[in-house]
């Protein structure tokens, strides 16, 4: 038997939908690191990022490296506003 929550969950999947994936401003100024906090993030995660504000690109990004409930994103300074999207995996086999 399946319960209600699980159910709901399965059927979201199913649909396209999760709770995975949010978006992130990069940090302005001379930063160069920028950490996002996320429940269900673990250090096995693959964090999947696209650009989608103006100033955003791909080359932003140098390496993001998850842990337990975050990531910190590495990438290039830059004076202007950059938001990324993302979705993370967790639990892929090897």
């Amino acid at each position: 038997m399946i319960d209600d929550e699980t159910r709901r969950k399965l059927s979201d999947l199913e649909q396209g939908r999760t709770t995975a994936a949010s978006s992130f401003a990069l940090a302005t100024g001379a930063a160069t690191t920028t950490t996002v906090t996320k429940t269900g993030v673990s250090a096995n995660s693959v964090i999947l990022t696209t650009p989608v504000s103006a100033f955003a690109t791909s080359a932003d990004i140098v390496r993001i490296v998850p842990a337990k409930d975050q990531f910190v994103v590495t990438h290039t300074a830059s004076a202007n506003a950059r938001t990324h999207r993302y979705v993370f995996l967790t639990g892929l086999a090897t």
